[in-house]
């Protein structure tokens, strides 16, 4: 049998951690959870934790960045023609990180959300001017409609987002 990488250990063990962060996050108050009850929960040493994370505001930190930098390098090796395909995409990706994003939502995180956002900036970008202005303004309309979505209950489809998305641009622009 082949030993698991240094790396792959690692990303085994954010893995564990994440999930038992969130599992924890479902029956005990954000302020109560310790670094110890995550290792313990997750099956792994308290070192372990500590060698990855230096907090629990660490641990979804990095948690949110990994799901960013994991959607950028999908946007980066697909072949987005349209609009509309890269609205869908983005709203599909958001739509699987509803769980998570709730939660950040329930503990006044939104920040590291919108960090996620501002780290897929490249992908936001129009050729202008005037590009940070544009930057900004599809970053903070995406965001914000995120935002919306999950305070009303997600209940819209990734292309009911995208149609709504294209029809607000069209009238607001």
């Amino acid at each position: 049998m082949a030993k698991a990488s240094n790396a792959e250990m690692k990303r085994f063990t954010r893995e564990c951690v994440y999930e038992a962060f969130f599992q924890l996050l479902e029956s005990t108050e954000y302020e109560k959870i310790t670094l110890s009850a995550i290792a313990a929960r997750a099956g792994v040493s308290r070192n372990a934790v500590y060698r990855n994370f230096e907090s629990k505001d660490m641990i979804l930190r990095i948690y949110v960045k990994e799901f960013a930098e994991a959607v950028t390098a999908e946007l980066s090796r697909k072949n987005i023609a349209s609009d509309e395909q890269y609205v869908t995409f983005l709203f599909t990706r958001l739509c699987d990180f509803r769980k998570s994003a709730k939660k950040l939502v329930q503990l006044h995180m939104e920040a590291m959300l919108l960090e996620a956002f501002l780290s897929m900036r490249d992908h936001f970008a129009v050729k202008t001017d005037y590009r940070d202005y544009y930057e900004n303004c599809r970053i903070g309309a995406f965001f914000f409609i995120y935002l919306t979505w999950l305070e009303n209950g997600c209940r819209e489809s990734p292309e009911e987002l995208c149609a709504l998305v294209l029809q607000i641009v069209k009238k607001t622009f």
